[in-house]
């Protein structure tokens, strides 16, 4: 289709096959950076600081990838779908920054 003419009756279909090539999951998807501050030892810093370096990247990148890997080897048995529930479920939020708040403030089993 060149000419606009043949773009002018253009139907789009009613179903699309992404069983294919060329479908890919999270294409699109962008995360939300969120800035935290957290304890690494020295030796970590010095080896994610040193790789970085070599491939020319953040060293802040690449923590956050190894973490992203592990998660999904941990993850792989919970689809997007359930992760969207979690993340959405206010109860488990709210525990969670409880545990955090806890944590930072030394209190409980957490350090």
């Amino acid at each position: 289709m060149k000419n606009r003419s043949d773009w002018d009756n253009y139907e789009l279909p009613d179903e699309y096959d992404f069983s294919g090539k060329q479908a890919m999951r999270g294409r699109f998807y962008s995360p939300r950076k969120k800035s935290v501050t957290i304890r690494l030892d020295d030796d970590v810093v010095l080896y994610f600081r040193k790789l970085a370096g070599i491939r020319k990247v953040g060293y802040q990148s690449l923590i956050n990838a190894a973490l992203r890997e592990r998660m999904n080897q941990q993850t792989k048995h919970v689809d997007e779908t359930e992760m969207q529930e979690i993340r959405a479920n206010q109860p488990v939020n709210e525990s969670i920054a409880r545990a955090l708040r806890d944590a930072e403030e030394r209190r409980g089993g957490y350090v």
